[in-house]
Protein backbone atom coordinates (compact mmCIF):
# COMPACT_ATOMS: atom_id res chain seq x y z
CA UNK A 1 0.00 0.00 0.00
CA UNK A 2 2.96 2.67 0.66
CA UNK A 3 4.16 1.95 -3.07
CA UNK A 4 0.36 3.31 -3.90
CA UNK A 5 0.33 6.00 -1.76
CA UNK A 6 3.58 7.62 -3.19
CA UNK A 7 2.18 6.63 -6.40
CA UNK A 8 -1.30 8.78 -5.59
CA UNK A 9 0.90 11.49 -4.30
CA UNK A 10 3.42 12.01 -7.51
CA UNK A 11 -0.02 12.13 -9.15
CA UNK A 12 -1.30 14.93 -7.52
CA UNK A 13 1.75 16.78 -7.64
CA UNK A 14 1.19 16.06 -11.08
CA UNK A 15 -1.85 17.64 -10.99
CA UNK A 16 -0.87 20.70 -9.07
CA UNK A 17 1.87 21.11 -11.56
CA UNK A 18 0.08 20.81 -14.23
CA UNK A 19 -2.47 23.64 -12.32
CA UNK A 20 -0.08 25.95 -11.97
CA UNK A 21 1.43 25.60 -15.66
CA UNK A 22 -2.85 26.52 -16.76
CA UNK A 23 -2.82 29.22 -14.82
CA UNK A 24 0.78 30.74 -16.15
CA UNK A 25 -0.18 30.11 -19.58
CA UNK A 26 -3.84 30.71 -19.55
CA UNK A 27 -4.63 32.44 -22.93
CA UNK A 28 -3.03 29.84 -24.66
CA UNK A 29 -5.81 27.22 -23.66
CA UNK A 30 -8.45 28.72 -22.23
CA UNK A 31 -10.68 26.58 -19.43
CA UNK A 32 -7.57 24.31 -19.13
CA UNK A 33 -7.07 25.16 -15.56
CA UNK A 34 -11.00 24.37 -14.51
CA UNK A 35 -10.05 21.24 -16.80
CA UNK A 36 -7.43 20.01 -14.63
CA UNK A 37 -9.33 21.18 -11.75
CA UNK A 38 -12.27 18.84 -12.03
CA UNK A 39 -9.89 15.91 -12.50
CA UNK A 40 -8.26 16.53 -9.31
CA UNK A 41 -11.40 16.49 -7.59
CA UNK A 42 -12.15 13.35 -9.43
CA UNK A 43 -9.32 11.71 -8.03
CA UNK A 44 -9.57 13.21 -4.33
CA UNK A 45 -13.44 12.04 -4.99
CA UNK A 46 -12.38 8.83 -5.81
CA UNK A 47 -9.61 8.62 -2.71
CA UNK A 48 -12.17 9.99 -0.35
CA UNK A 49 -14.61 6.98 -1.04
CA UNK A 50 -11.79 4.67 -0.45
CA UNK A 51 -10.92 5.56 2.82
CA UNK A 52 -7.43 6.64 1.63
CA UNK A 53 -7.27 10.40 1.17
CA UNK A 54 -6.44 11.45 4.55
CA UNK A 55 -3.21 8.93 3.86
CA UNK A 56 -2.33 10.21 0.33
CA UNK A 57 -2.89 14.19 0.86
CA UNK A 58 -1.23 14.95 5.01
CA UNK A 59 1.82 14.04 4.13
CA UNK A 60 2.05 16.41 1.51
CA UNK A 61 1.13 19.38 3.97
CA UNK A 62 4.64 19.42 4.23
CA UNK A 63 6.06 19.68 0.63
CA UNK A 64 8.70 21.45 -0.43
CA UNK A 65 6.03 22.72 -3.23
CA UNK A 66 3.92 25.42 -1.33
CA UNK A 67 1.29 24.74 -4.65
CA UNK A 68 0.93 20.76 -3.51
CA UNK A 69 0.58 22.17 0.33
CA UNK A 70 -1.69 24.85 -0.41
CA UNK A 71 -3.73 21.91 -2.75
CA UNK A 72 -3.54 19.49 -0.26
CA UNK A 73 -4.42 21.63 2.97
CA UNK A 74 -7.81 22.71 0.62
CA UNK A 75 -8.94 19.68 -0.29
CA UNK A 76 -8.18 18.07 3.75
CA UNK A 77 -10.27 20.70 5.24
CA UNK A 78 -13.20 18.47 4.01
CA UNK A 79 -11.43 15.70 5.11
CA UNK A 80 -11.30 15.74 8.69
CA UNK A 81 -8.12 17.66 9.07
CA UNK A 82 -9.33 21.14 9.26
CA UNK A 83 -7.27 22.20 12.32
CA UNK A 84 -3.73 21.95 10.41
CA UNK A 85 -5.07 22.10 7.36
CA UNK A 86 -5.85 25.21 8.18
CA UNK A 87 -2.68 25.34 9.45
CA UNK A 88 -0.58 25.45 6.56
CA UNK A 89 -2.99 26.98 4.40
CA UNK A 90 -2.90 30.29 7.00
CA UNK A 91 0.67 30.10 6.51
CA UNK A 92 0.74 29.89 3.09
CA UNK A 93 -1.62 32.80 3.17
CA UNK A 94 0.79 35.02 5.18
CA UNK A 95 3.69 34.85 2.83
CA UNK A 96 3.43 37.21 -0.01
CA UNK A 97 6.63 36.38 -1.44
CA UNK A 98 4.71 33.08 -2.43
CA UNK A 99 2.67 34.93 -5.15
CA UNK A 100 -0.26 32.83 -6.61
CA UNK A 101 -0.22 30.27 -3.92
CA UNK A 102 -0.53 32.92 -0.86
CA UNK A 103 -3.68 34.46 -2.72
CA UNK A 104 -4.98 31.39 -3.30
CA UNK A 105 -4.79 30.33 -0.26
CA UNK A 106 -6.58 32.88 1.52
CA UNK A 107 -9.20 32.99 -1.05
CA UNK A 108 -9.62 28.95 0.08
CA UNK A 109 -9.77 30.19 3.96
CA UNK A 110 -12.21 33.05 3.13
CA UNK A 111 -14.76 30.36 1.27
CA UNK A 112 -14.20 27.93 3.84
CA UNK A 113 -15.00 29.85 6.85
CA UNK A 114 -18.09 31.03 5.41
CA UNK A 115 -19.22 27.60 4.70
CA UNK A 116 -18.39 27.16 8.15
CA UNK A 117 -20.79 30.08 9.71
CA UNK A 118 -23.30 28.99 7.09
CA UNK A 119 -26.12 31.10 5.81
Amino acid sequence: MSDELQDQRERFRDLVAAWMSAMNNGTERPGEADRITAKTDATVETWTAAGTAEAVLEPLLTDESAHVRCAAAAYLLRQGTADRASEVLEAIAADDELGLAASTADTVLLVWEREQRGP
